[in-house]
């Protein structure tokens, strides 16, 4: 009995330190896998890094290719380029085995010495008057007959100095755009290509990735955008109007439509381009990147206008180009009490009321009051390029393309 006894002992020690040393092989094994998952992630994230560091040293657009590193077949990455309204969106990947890294990102152009400026206004043989408490700060481009205080509205001018800044004669023509992107948010305004279609009736909340193909909300009759979550590589494009209620919350998406007009109070991130009209309401806050675009693409008995209402914020981009030149030039109408970070681009009249903190291009400035309407003249704004972020990113329509930068990571 007890030499049986003996021998289970043995055996049931044995299996004992078996099941032990198999655990410690196994736990070797778990961390051993764990430091080369983890080895291979940080060359991952490092790979696709690199990739973005190519990817903003090439100047202009980079084709969808894949590239190897450093030339020795063990570091993979693909970059995919789109444009996405007036800025680029990048999705880089990296690839080793099983594992892969991705990174989505907008990405535009910071400001040249040209777009680094508070205001250009064309040569159009008139001076520039401001008068109240109008401030302006930084380079000044404008009409060979300077700039002059003036009494409007029963104000003087309360400054000590007329333009805080350099002085510049401004040309008879602004800055020119990238006619090329031009075209192509024009054809995005008249006719938008479907991949895919998508009814906004049937969900509330709708996510794309721009890794995805996108998806297009298109309609021949008006659309109505109410109580929706739309984010990411999504496309709005009606025939007719588009309406967005303030109940919605929308981010990175593209409204495209003849007309879009966005109701009280709204809040959120998006791109508007329009051909005829697009009207903003009061209260709203147009986080960066934002941009409410107007393309003239052939003569209108109709004025075509941006609206912007009262204690509206705006970052981004606010610009109308014409096409075609008649005496019905675009109209940019910014309200009260609130102001526009980033750059306003007027190929025609703008009646600014709001200040700017950033840089302001037009034509043609136009005063209206309850008193008259006065030409080239600015009462009570202040425009002061240095209040501009210093991590305000700029896109390729207007910026130069010399040095690339994110805007933004995105999902």
């Amino acid at each position: 009995m007890l030499r049986a006894s003996a021998l289970f002992i043995v055996l049931f020690i044995s299996l004992i330190i078996g099941v032990l040393c198999s655990a410690l092989i196994y736990s070797a094994y778990l961390y051993q896998t764990q430091v080369y998952t983890h080895i291979i992630h940080n060359k991952l994230e490092a790979n696709t890094h690199s990739a973005i560091n190519f990817l903003f040293s090439q100047k202009g657009e980079v084709a969808n290719d894949s590239l190897d590193l450093f030339g020795e077949e063990q570091d993979s990455v693909s970059i995919r380029n789109m444009v996405w309204g007036v800025y680029d969106v990048a999705v880089v990947t990296a690839h080793a085995g099983k594992y892969k890294s991705v990174k989505h990102l907008m990405y535009g152009y910071k400001s040249d010495s040209l777009s680094n400026l508070s205001i250009y206004l064309t040569n159009q043989q008139k001076p520039l008057s401001i008068s109240g408490n109008t401030s302006i700060k930084g380079v000044a481009y404008l009409p060979e007959s300077g700039v002059q205080a003036s009494y409007i509205d029963e104000q003087n001018y309360e400054g000590t100095v007329l333009v805080d800044g350099l002085i510049k004669k401004s040309g008879y023509s602004l800055p020119s755009l990238d006619t090329l992107m031009i075209d192509k948010l024009e054809k995005l305004i008249l006719n938008a290509e479907h991949d895919s279609l998508f009814d906004l009736d049937e969900k509330d909340t709708l996510y794309r990735s721009f890794s995805e193909g996108t998806f297009f909300i298109s309609a021949k009759e008006a659309i109505h955008i109410d109580h929706k979550v739309l984010s990411g590589n999504i496309m709005v494009h009606s025939n007719t109007a588009v309406y967005i209620s303030s109940n919605n919350s929308l981010s990175d998406i593209i409204v495209a439509a003849p007309a879009i007009v966005v109701e009280n109070g709204f809040v959120g991130n998006l791109q508007l381009f329009v051909k005829d009209s697009l009207i903003i309401g009061s209260n709203c806050e147009f986080k960066y990147p934002s941009v409410a675009g107007l393309i003239k693409s052939n003569f209108k008995s109709k004025q075509s206008f941006i609206t912007i209402g009262d204690h509206t914020s705006f970052q981004g981009l606010v610009f109308s180009y014409q096409k075609v030149k008649d005496v019905k030039e675009t109209l940019v109408t910014t309200g009260k009490g609130a102001y526009i970070e980033g750059q306003i681009y007027v190929d025609g009249f703008l009646d600014l009321k709001q200040n700017v903190y950033g840089s302001v291009y037009c034509n043609r400035l136009m005063l209206k009051t309850n008193s008259g309407i006065y030409d080239n003249t600015l009462l009570n704004v202040t425009i002061d390029h240095s209040k501009l972020s210093r991590y305000y990113i700029g896109s390729s329509l207007l910026a130069s393309k010399n040095k690339k930068s994110i805007i933004k990571w995105l999902n």
